[in-house]
């Protein structure tokens, strides 16, 4: 254990420690500023130390708790320096922070804390450095200790105002006075989110049209408008451009998740995501370098991540004005933590406690009928089971259906939701909703299954703001990865760096005259990308912990999950498993049940356009995707198997095999269609090229797997080759294939698992008679009828003139006949010489 001073580590010995004193946190370390010793001119641990830096070495940091914001950054520079020398020296890192109120580890352990417990859940210094990620510490210019905000008082010039305030205690509110003197004024007001009605609600309250609403306002654009990001480009319905903003007050209201919104979302801004970066970081310039500009931020759980982010994207150094309140409700919310692997017996209890009379508010992180957990099935099963009871179900779906009673309920929520029993919600109002009602919800059910951000979990918890009880449920880990999964930023973005070059080479070794060195990619906006893709990743890791440790930080107190009621978890759970059956069977059978051959191109695109969609309308874009995906009838089987991921494993296969000589002008036409002005977003990117993968694949010998007839035995030469190569590559393995390779994975389990990205699997057919009595295995699945389909695409790549689609926010490409009407059937294979052109989704 590494400490401050003689008298702390003779505290660590007398507690049974291992202790090594340094004279103050710089200590430990000596910079080549100072020191033209060192050959190298890097930092060095100093000698003492450099005697206990052996590999694998369990090495813990403890300085002394502090709360300055100046000495914080100071101490952590000073920590992050010493611990990555030791961890160059292969010592295993850890870090122990000190909770305060006593600065030394002497202090709190004379003071009776619990050394032993913080010894024992310390994080690495990877977790570690990722919990800074979370942290604000610039100096707040205002500390407030109040339940509500009120009214703000800004002094005149500030350009960057910061508001890092707890949920529910009215961020949204404080900005009224300010923009209604802004108009009063002539100033504009520019507003955006990341969820189209929460800032359609947004909008409204503070007293500004939203962007489809400025044609009725009587100002129109003059004095402002809410839009989301998404729609921070000139070709956007808001025709935006930063150039006509200067002298504006710019509010950015959840502003830590519209950034990891703009950086990452698969919505309508994966299209044009390069454009509204430049256009975001234009606006950001003009905002604070301009004479009367303002940029307000926003967030309960802002951080150091967003003032960076700001102040690099608009080229300032400039201190923020920052409000944190600190405060946190006296008694805090009674959360019913249910600690089992699936959330049956949390279910169980929220039955019961709608039995017995309860109105409960329920959140959960998915809709989709194919999810057992997800809005629709809770829907189906509580209606089943209580039928005299008022149920509303909010979710994307039901909120864009102007035949259902949640239609544009957002912005009238509080006014809406007195009329039902119970309310069931997805991530649709996630953040920047208050439902304010009191008397009416009896309790807050969460069932989090892992796909949303930590965060985000915690948000849609505190919508209803009275505290009534919550109970939940957390899945243990997360569902998914940024980039290659890593929480060391180092790592993360020489991944996302080391594909980008063997991308880039495989389309100049194609003839594409593009260099890499010439393209332009936004690092303040990737290092963000990447600090916070740190942050998700670690939350994942250990997601139920994340999510219980978020909640008692707030102030909130856990206790067991008790269910009281009599019925079977088991029955129960079967029971639910044959609902979700029957109803993804039956959705499945309706879309496939559509009847497409009276639907004209033309109402198909009108279709597309729709913001508000009934059910079956729903259903028939999803058949006419289907249908130009595959060059297939759509069956009940084919909508279930692309439900589960069938396409993207297709495509890697087929252009791994049969399309083969078609993936170069595939890749050259994607990255083209990306990059923007010789800029592109390197995330993207990566995620669009197939020709680093296939290559890899082919590297691995995987065709020579495929071979008809093949049967593998763990000691065949190529599947030894195949494990050396994977085990000395298995950072490569995790960056391309973002799966993990064990050391002591057999051959065969590594061929599985590769296997999985193509949608194939392996299969015993026997076992050796003789010798060592090898396990015999055939490829399974090459006989689902991806034949078919690799027969209809090769037809169209060879087509003349085609053109190949870039990414788009499925990430999927989909050619269809030109000026046919209407719409041709599927299912006939391939079709002689039609001319087809790109439909991008």
């Amino acid at each position: 254990m590494i400490c401050e001073g003689a008298k702390k580590a003779a505290s660590l010995l007398s507690a049974g420690y291992a202790a090594i004193a340094i004279p103050g946190v710089n200590g430990g370390y000596r910079n080549p500023e100072s020191e033209s010793v060192h050959p190298l001119n890097q930092p060095f641990l100093i000698p003492d130390l450099q005697k206990f830096a052996t590999p694998n070495r369990k090495i813990d940091i403890c300085f002394d708790h502090d709360s300055k914001p100046e000495t914080l950054k100071r101490v952590s520079a000073a920590l992050t320096g010493i611990a990555r020398l030791l961890s160059l020296a292969q010592c295993s890192v850890g870090v122990v922070e000190l909770p305060g109120p006593s600065k030394g580890v002497d202090d709190f352990i004379m003071a009776g804390g619990n050394f032993d417990k913080l010894y024992q859940t310390a994080p690495t210094f990877e977790q570690w450095q990722v919990l800074q990620y979370t942290k604000l510490t610039y100096t707040p210019s205002v500390v407030l200790n109040q339940p509500y905000l009120g009214q703000l008082t800004i002094p005149d010039g500030a350009k960057i105002v910061g508001l890092k305030s707890p949920k529910g205690t009215g961020k949204t509110t404080s900005f009224d006075p300010i923009v209604r003197k802004a108009i009063q004024n002539g100033q504009p007001v520019l507003l955006i989110g990341h969820r189209v009605q929460l800032v359609q609600e947004i909008a409204d309250r503070i007293g500004i049209p939203y962007i489809t609403e400025v044609r009725e306002s009587e100002t129109g654009m003059l004095l402002g408008y809410g839009l989301c990001v998404d729609s921070l480009h000139p070709n956007s319905q808001a025709h935006f451009n930063a150039d006509n903003w200067k002298n504006a007050i710019v509010i950015i209201d959840e502003c830590e998740q519209v950034i990891w919104h703009t950086l990452t979302a698969n919505t309508e801004i994966n299209l044009h995501r390069v454009e509204v970066i430049q256009q975001l970081t234009q606006l950001l310039h003009n905002t604070i370098n301009s004479e009367r500009g303002m940029l307000i931020l926003s967030d309960a759980d802002l951080s150091n991540l967003t003032i960076e982010f700001i102040q690099g994207a608009a080229g300032v150094d400039i201190e923020p004005w920052l409000l944190v309140n600190t405060w946190k409700p006296e008694i805090g919310w009674k959360v019913h933590h249910y600690n089992q692997t699936t959330p049956i017996l949390w279910f169980a209890a929220l039955e019961e406690h709608i039995k017995r009379g309860g109105r409960p508010f329920i959140v959960t992180q998915s809709q989709k009928a194919k999810s057992t957990w997800g809005t629709i099935n809770l829907e189906a099963r509580l209606r089943s089971e209580f039928p005299c009871l008022r149920i509303l179900r909010i979710d994307s779906e039901t909120i864009q259906d102007p035949t259902h009673p949640a239609y544009g309920c957002i912005s009238k929520l509080n006014q809406i939701l007195k009329d039902f029993d119970i309310v069931i919600v997805s991530p649709s109002i996630e953040t920047g909703v208050s439902i304010d009602i009191r008397e009416h919800f009896t309790s807050v059910w969460g069932c989090f299954c892992g796909v949303s951000p930590e965060n985000s979990a915690r948000q849609s918890l505190a919508r209803v703001r009275e505290e009534v009880d919550r109970y939940l449920w957390v899945a243990s880990r997360g569902l998914g990865q940024i980039g290659n999964g890593a929480i060391s930023l180092k790592s993360l973005l020489c991944s996302e760096h080391k594909k980008f070059k063997v991308n880039m080479r495989h389309l100049q070794d194609a003839g594409l005259t593009m260099d890499g060195d010439d393209i332009h990619v936004n690092k303040t906006a990737l290092h963000t990308w990447g600090k916070m893709a740190c942050r998700v990743n670690a939350g994942m890791i250990d997601y139920r912990g994340a999510v219980l440790a978020g909640l008692v930080a707030e102030g909130h107190h856990i206790i067991d999950g008790v269910n009281n009621s009599d019925i079977d978890p088991k029955d129960l759970l079967n029971s639910i498993k044959e609902l979700k059956s029957a109803n993804y069977r039956a959705e499945c059978e309706e879309i496939a049940a559509i009847d497409m051959d009276v639907l004209t191109r033309q109402k198909l695109e009108a279709l597309k356009r729709q913001k508000s969609k009934t059910p079956d309308e729903r259903r028939i874009e999803r058949k006419s995707t289907l249908e130009q995906l595959y060059h297939l009838t759509v069956t009940p089987e084919l909508v279930q198997k692309d439900d589960h991921g069938w396409y993207p494993q297709l495509r890697l296969h087929y252009f791994l095999s049969l399309g083969r000589s078609h993936l170069i002008r595939r890749d050259a036409e994607t990255a083209t269609a990306i990059t923007h002005q010789q800029k592109l977003w390197m995330p993207d990117f990566n995620k669009g090229q197939l020709g680093a993968t296939v290559a890899a694949l082919e590297l691995l010998g995987i065709p020579e797997f495929l071979e008809s007839g093949r049967q593998l035995r763990g000691n065949d030469d190529d599947l030894q080759r195949l494990k050396s190569i994977t085990q000395a590559n298995r950072w490569d393995m995790k960056s391309i294939f973002g799966i993990s390779i064990p050391v002591t994975n057999k051959p065969i389990v590594i061929l599985r698992r590769i296997l999985n990205t193509l949608g194939l699997g392996l299969k015993q057919i026997g076992r050796d008679g003789t010798g060592a009595r090898q396990r015999v295995y055939q490829v399974v699945g090459l006989d689902d009828g991806r034949d078919e389909v690799f027969a209809a695409w090769l037809s169209v790549h060879e087509l003349q003139g085609l053109k190949l689609v870039a990414a788009t926010s499925g990430n999927k490409e989909i050619y269809t006949p030109v000026a046919d009407n209407p719409l041709p059937r599927r299912g006939t294979g391939v079709r002689g010489k039609a001319q087809y052109a790109k439909v991008n989704f």
